[in-house]
């Protein structure tokens, strides 16, 4: 090897130098990794031959290459003194240490960011998956898995009644000789549920527009948020194209009319208007029911709210029947 070749040799080790220096203070060229990865590899085939320039490459593949993408994969050069700090350093003096602290920290700090942002991403498309695009409320899916919690809790508390009720399960001789008139079913009307349907919306659809019979869904949406008029433990939902389910936790059908009877009578008083400035009106029906003691699943409670929810359509429409006063 001669002194030219000794000397582009050189050269190329600086370029390769450089090159890392560049991945550590410029964050921008991380962008550019292919082209400062393939230039050296180039230059020294042209400069030291094939068999010394593969060789060359076999070396920078295998030894420079993992380096330079531990390099780039840190973090902008703004957080450096803040990892290095962390680290335990406090001067920008020392290069060699500063790099291996960068390397080291700034891996870690890398991949630690790679997982929360997956961990945001999976939040968000869980958040997605449970909620109605149109209104914002949760979705088919999400409501009925919320049933299903509700009538787990329900069976948790109908076993801590049952013992209250029943001298013979009693916990204790205290409970055994507590007295009462009152059953079981006295007490499981631990939530209701209620189906609301938009009466005569295909007619809305039909003779406004779906633009309008969207801002009609969205409008009766933010009515069920409403603080005004439901608890915060109250969970409304859209169920199909103009249904909502609204569920009560702890509350009686009966009592679960009272909040329902105030949405219906405000949204009643709601006016509504077309693009060409037309003024219409909304109504609703509904049908209420609670859950039972020989109620397995939660079939039978939609079933019971939808059976109310027909009474109430066959009826008139704008009205609420509550399923037990069907009985």
């Amino acid at each position: 090897m001669d002194k030219k070749q000794i000397t582009l040799s050189a050269l190329l080790i600086g370029y390769l130098v450089s090159g890392m220096l560049f991945f550590v203070l410029f964050d921008s060229l991380k962008e550019n990794t292919p082209v400062i990865m393939t230039l050296p590899l180039i230059a020294s085939a042209w400069i030291l031959g094939l068999r010394k320039g593969l060789a060359l490459a076999v070396v920078f593949c295998f030894g420079i290459t993992p380096l330079l993408f531990l390099i780039a994969m840190l973090p902008s050069y703004s957080s450096y003194k803040e990892i290095v700090i962390s680290a335990g350093a406090h001067s920008f003096k020392n290069i060699p240490g500063l790099l291996a602290t960068l390397l080291v920290t700034g891996v870690v700090g890398r991949m630690r960011d790679l997982n929360q942002k997956v961990k945001m991403l999976n939040q968000e498309l869980l958040r997605m998956s449970k909620t109605d695009y149109l209104t914002q409320l949760p979705n088919r899916r999400a409501v009925f898995d919320q049933l299903h919690c509700e009538i787990k809790r329900a069976r948790r508390l109908q076993r801590d009644v049952e013992h209250y009720i029943d001298p013979r399960k009693a916990v204790s001789e205290e409970l055994a000789r507590v007295k009462t008139d009152r059953t079981i079913d006295d007490f499981l009307g631990v939530f209701s549920c209620a189906i609301i349907d938009i009466d005569f919306f295909k007619m809305i659809n039909d003779t406004y527009g779906h633009l309008t019979g969207d801002e009609v869904l969205r409008k009766i949406s933010s009515l069920l948020l409403s603080p005004r008029i439901f608890r915060e433990t109250d969970i409304a939902g859209r169920i199909g194209g103009e249904e909502f389910l609204i569920i009560f936790p702890g509350t009686s059908s009966r009592n679960a009319a009272f909040p329902l009877r105030k949405f219906k009578n405000q949204l009643n008083e709601t006016e509504f208007k077309s693009d060409t400035g037309k003024v219409f009106n909304v109504t609703v029906s509904g049908g209420i029911s609670e859950l039972r003691a020989e109620d397995d699943t939660i079939d039978f409670l939609i079933h019971r709210a939808d059976e109310a929810l027909y009474r109430a359509k066959k009826t008139g429409r704008n009205k609420l029947v509550i399923h037990e006063d069907m009985i």
